[in-house]
């Protein structure tokens, strides 16, 4: 089952953020300006979407909250590489 959006007021609108959020996100790590900042919030966007939508439904989405924590990672293994 996936996750309701219903209950996120504007619900569309947060799907599209998050897309670009994300894409911005991608681009400056890979053409290196301020990577590190980068990494470093969209772990912390993750992170967020762990605790505030995954959690409260832990029993169901266990396999979303290891796949993410995974994200988390390697968000996070690229801000303690990044020269920024």
């Amino acid at each position: 089952t996936g996750v309701q959006t219903c209950a996120l007021p504007i619900s569309g609108f947060w799907v599209y953020f998050v897309a670009v959020c994300m894409i911005l996100a991608s681009i400056s790590m890979i053409i290196n300006y301020r990577a590190r900042l980068a990494s470093l919030l969209l772990a912390l966007m993750i992170t967020l979407f762990i605790l505030l939508i995954y959690l409260p439904e832990y029993q169901h989405n266990e396999s979303y909250i290891a796949s993410y924590v995974i994200f988390v990672g390697g968000a996070l293994l690229v801000a303690s590489v990044a020269k920024s």
